[in-house]
């Protein structure tokens, strides 16, 4: 995890969703406990729609499933948050 540099004690959660592993992203967004924030999520899954837009079009053999499972957490998120924010009351 990346630490912020004002304060020793605070990580930065998108810096912790970039430059972990795949894998790492993806246990993050499954996990029950813990709370991505929209715009994280967001700039996250925008990075990797732009990367994965290039590489499907170039002709190197690069896998695709793990990136179009991390799109498909950060979309899953943003629905999460809108839901959450429209029936909050109810």
């Amino acid at each position: 995890m990346c630490k912020e540099s004002e304060n020793e004690n605070k990580y930065d959660r998108l810096a912790t969703l970039m430059f972990g592993t795949q894998q790492t992203t993806i246990k993050i967004f499954m996990d029950q406990n813990r709370n991505v924030m929209a715009k994280n999520a967001a700039i996250l899954g925008c990075i990797y729609f732009f990367f994965l837009s290039i590489t499907n079009g170039i002709k190197v053999p690069m896998g695709i499933f793990m990136p179009c499972i991390i799109i498909g957490c950060t979309i899953g998120q943003l629905y999460f948050s809108l839901h959450e924010q429209i029936f909050e009351g109810t």
